[in-house]
């Protein structure tokens, strides 16, 4: 199982950009995907209490992030086969 998100950017009032997209996946929680503590009280009260180190993401698994949906497209269909 995995979860995609995706960032974007204001173009201007009426268009949003794709900054990147971020692959997750769940077997990876804790392991190569290193989770910090949340240290928001709001998450904390939802029941949340880690969160993905994303500075620590982008340092480690830069072949989870893409630019473009060509990008994301092909790294699914190496997944896939």
């Amino acid at each position: 199982m995995a979860t995609i998100l995706v960032q974007y950017i204001d173009k201007n009032k009426t268009e949003e950009e794709i900054l990147r997209m971020l692959y997750f996946n769940h077997n990876e929680f804790g392991y190569k995907i290193k989770l910090t503590d949340s240290i928001s009280k709001r998450q904390k009260d939802k029941g949340v209490y880690k969160i993905i180190d994303y500075d620590n993401f982008e340092k480690n698994n830069s072949e989870y992030i893409f630019k473009n949906l060509n990008e994301l497209k092909i790294f699914v269909n190496k997944k896939l086969n």
